[in-house]
């Protein structure tokens, strides 16, 4: 298996520090969209709630997904996380 740990003695550019941010701006705004944005109306497709996702994402999982972005999701810790694991 490969090392990714060690830059090829090959490579022609200078590997430099990467900092995530994300503008909170930006996220209020994704915020409000989603929870703007309908989801459609229950269909056969869309409450098959099938382990092997056949017919697609049901609309169970739509609605929980809304409420998890919206209501309980923590970008904060998610950029912290992403932070760590870039730079240990």
């Amino acid at each position: 298996m490969a090392n990714y740990s060690t830059i090829p003695s090959s490579a022609t550019l200078k590997p430099r520090p990467y900092h995530v941010h994300i503008d909170q701006q930006k996220l209020e705004d994704m915020n409000q969209l989603i929870k703007l944005s309908p989801l459609g109306p229950k269909t056969y497709v869309n409450q098959q709630d099938s382990p092997d996702r056949r017919f697609g994402v049901s609309l169970k999982w739509m609605h929980q997904a809304k409420e998890e972005w919206t209501g309980t999701f923590d970008w904060y810790v998610l950029v912290m996380n992403c932070q760590a694991s870039l730079f240990g």
